[in-house]
């Protein structure tokens, strides 16, 4: 009796050992993950690009169809360079919001790192990501989601 009460206490305690490193490990590969993310935000050229243009050729303004419009139907190169990084800009808003809702990447390192960005992104986005919403309402509906989870906390 006693032996068998031993070796289920043994059985029970490296199965609760398993799951306790399980989770670590789980977590700690999300941490490792959400860095990597982060950090290759400001190591590749192409964020960094996006954002100038974003602050540089469309400072302040709210952007919205009208103005995307205009942008496609202009001559100047700066004109479609900035389209096309806002487009990259956009797409990589809703990526990091999508990683964060469905639970790949942890929530508390990009709401340190980059909620700032993902908040001022929106902000000035918000009138063009709602008239693409109202074509078809999963067009950035993780960015919306988690742009109105930041402005709840």
């Amino acid at each position: 009796m006693i032996s068998s009460v031993a070796g289920f206490s043994a059985i029970a305690a490296a199965a609760a050992g398993w799951m306790i490193s399980g989770w670590v490990t789980h977590r700690t590969g999300r941490s490792k993950l959400t860095m990597d993310v982060v950090a290759t935000r400001f190591s590749q050229p192409a964020f960094g690009d996006a954002l100038t243009a974003f602050n540089k050729v469309l400072p302040g303004l709210q952007i919205d169809s009208a103005l995307v419009k205009r942008l496609e139907a202009s001559d100047d190169e700066d004109d479609r360079r900035a389209l096309q990084r806002l487009r990259y800009l956009l797409n990589f808003c809703e990526f990091i919001s999508v990683g964060v809702l469905e639970g790949e990447l942890d929530e508390r390192i990009v709401a340190k790192t980059l909620r700032g960005t993902l908040t001022y992104v929106h902000d000035h986005s918000a009138p063009y990501i709602t008239d693409l919403q109202r074509r078809n309402t999963r067009t950035f509906e993780h960015f919306t989601m988690l742009r109105r989870h930041y402005r709840e906390l």
